[in-house]
Order: structure tokens, then sequence, then C-alpha cells
């Protein structure tokens, strides 16, 4: 049932929370004593504490991130795979990924958000960042351009080094600052336009596939590989 009160809108994800797969993802994030809150408020008034309780929203940034590589939709446009139906199966469908599959990526951006508080970084700056961070981590962790799901499957979030992090986090903010420029309002970088459009993410996604190049080059030459 899809008819709300106008006066009173539900959420889009509202509408969905009955769905079979959030109920799966509740039971499975509850193995790992985190709370997933299909039912907007339910953990937060049985007195869960705030820091285990996990959003719909906050699970398909996520997956819209690390996954489906899309940051720029995570940061701008996460309700819309509420209101699309197809949309939503490609993230929310039956089956469609392993149920770990949502709590790594939940996971990997909470330590992505855990080393941005790290920094001196304006609020704005850690919100249009940690989504491509998280993106471009995974890849470097999995060592892959396009991060498949059974490779995330494999990572040890415990052994995500710093200094992958630093060394992520300093090439995002490199194409970041310098398409900054073409994003400007009365002389004033227009950062979130920037972090809600594509241009970053093209960026990104090109300087990831070089690196990773390089770096499969490089193992092969240390191999003897030619």
């Amino acid at each position: 049932m899809r008819a709300t009160n106008s006066q009173n809108p539900m959420p889009e994800e509202a509408l969905r929370a009955t769905d079979r797969i959030h109920r799966q993802l509740e039971a499975s994030f509850q193995t790992h004593s985190l709370f997933y809150d299909r039912r907007k408020g339910q953990y937060k008034d049985e007195g869960k504490p705030i820091t285990q309780i996990v959003s719909v929203i906050e699970v398909l940034q996520a997956m819209l991130s690390v996954v489906l590589q899309k940051p720029d939709d995570a940061r701008a446009r996460p309700r819309n795979y509420f209101k699309d139906d197809n949309k939503y199966t490609s993230i929310f469908g039956e089956d469609v990924y392993d149920l770990t599959v949502y709590l790594k990526s939940t996971e990997l951006v909470r330590k992505v958000e855990e080393f941005l508080d790290t920094l001196d970084l304006e609020l704005i700056h850690q919100r249009n960042l940690k989504f491509y961070l998280a993106m471009y981590a995974a890849c470097m962790k999995t060592g892959s351009a396009y991060c498949p799901p059974g490779e995330l499957l494999k990572l040890d979030l415990s052994s995500l080094a710093p200094e992958l992090l630093k060394d992520s986090y300093e090439r995002v903010w490199g194409h970041y600052q310098r398409l900054a420029d073409k994003y400007s309002v009365n002389g004033e970088r227009d950062y979130d336009s920037l972090a809600k459009g594509p241009n970053l993410l093209k960026a990104l996604s090109s300087d990831l596939k070089k690196r990773l190049r390089k770096k499969i080059r490089k193992s092969a030459r240390q191999l003897g590989v030619r």
C-alpha cells in the first residue's frame, strides 16, 4: 500500500519496511550487535545505544557508494532508490546480494567516518567526501576498480590500514579541490554541487583504473611475468 495522508506523508523507505529483505537485514545485523532500524525510531525507543542503530538510508547509501559505485547518488539522491522500483530492486531485490555485503559496506563507510573525524575538516567536506572515499578505499583494498561483492565479502575491515585511508583520502581530496574551480558561484566554490554531480566520480574512476593497472603491472614484473 503506497497511499498516504498528504498532510503527513510517510518516507518512502517506511513504505518498504515490511519487505522480506529488510526483515532479513534486521536479523542479520543483530547477529553483529547492530540494530537495523527498518521501523524508524523503534530501537531508539527501546533504549538501544545510538551508535549501534543503523538506519535504512545509511545502509542504502553505503551500498550505493561501495557496491554500485554511485557515491554521487548516495550524496544527493538516495531516496530516489525507494521511489523507483527498478532502482530499488537493484539494491534491495531478494537474493541480489549476500546479506553480509550490506553489513560490510555499512561498516566500511563507518570506518571512513571515523577516519574523517580525525581530520580538521569542515562538516560540509566530510559529508561530501565520505561516500567517494568509501568507494575509493574499497577499490584499493580489493585491488579492483569495480569492487566485486564477492571480494567485499572477503574484506577484513579490522585490517583496513590507516595508511590506505590516508592515501585514498589524499587522492579524493586532490580531485575534489581541482574540480571545485569549475563549480564556482559568485567566486565561491560550490562543493555541494560538485559532490552531487557526475564529474568527481568520473575523475576518481579514471584515477582508480590507472593506479590499479600500474599496480598489476608492477606485481607482474616482480613475479617475472611479461
